[in-house]
């Protein structure tokens, strides 16, 4: 089982910074189910939330509270942060390599190929990489500063 997704995981993956607030308002999670319910499109918060309504169903009822008391009545974009989502599925891959799952049931589930997946393994992790520099520098260069 994966980790549990947290601000900074988003924030390591290219969050935009449309987004950025909203994972303060709803938490990751929340974000995320945002994203997936309403990526790219324009939403009217309602000022009132019904039991039965779309950001209850959505969000559940606490989170969705807290999304109407902070922003209800106003109408916010929803980004569509595809390589947010990009980055958080291949940290995913990552860690369920590192967990030993096949290869080849990662790439149905996916729907990549085999050659992606091991392509992605080969990739920086932004999460785990984020403010390190590559260690390449010659005592010539470093000297410059």
């Amino acid at each position: 089982m994966s980790a549990p997704l947290t601000a900074a995981d988003l924030e390591a993956c290219f969050i935009p910074d449309s987004l950025q607030e909203l994972v303060r308002v709803v938490g990751a999670e929340g974000a995320l189910r945002l994203v997936a319910g309403f990526g790219g499109l324009t939403l009217a918060l309602p000022t009132r939330l019904k039991p039965d309504g779309d950001l209850v169903r959505l969000l559940g009822w606490e989170t969705a509270e807290a999304l109407v008391a902070w922003g209800g009545g106003d109408r916010i974009y929803i980004p569509r942060a595809e390589r947010a989502l990009r980055c958080l599925r291949d940290q995913e891959i990552r860690r369920r390599v590192d967990a030993r799952e096949p290869v080849a049931d990662l790439a149905r589930q996916y729907r990549l190929s085999e050659r992606r997946i091991w392509a992605i393994l080969k990739m920086p992790d932004p999460i785990h990489a984020k403010n390190t520099l590559p260690n390449t520098a010659t005592p010539r260069q470093l000297s410059l500063f």
